[in-house]
């Protein structure tokens, strides 16, 4: 015979994510891909912003930077998109169940 829960025990597991395995390593290593580009966007703009070189090309630089950052974070993006939809569904789907 089992123990009956306690409204603490009850409300911790509610609010504990139920998520399949895969599902928080996956969260964790795309957040940390974003962090690292986001790290070297600033970086290269730090460099930039140092550097003596003509106003109009550090302005054609940083708009190529800016370019390149944006086009590498999509697919992590949309891959975060993906894993929280996929949480989403998945707690909704426990909370039922």
């Amino acid at each position: 015979m089992t123990k009956p829960m306690t409204a603490h025990a009850l409300r911790a597991d509610a609010a504990a994510p139920v998520y399949p395995n895969d599902l928080t390593p996956a969260l964790q290593e795309t957040l940390a891909i974003l962090a690292d580009l986001d790290f070297a966007h600033e970086a290269a703009h730090e460099r930039l912003a140092h550097w003596d070189g003509p106003e109009a090309v550090k302005r054609e630089i940083a708009r190529d930077l800016d370019a390149r950052h944006d086009a590498a974070k999509a697919p992590y993006e949309r891959r975060l998109v993906a894993l929280r939809e996929r949480a989403h569904t998945t707690s909704r789907l426990a909370a039922v169940g």
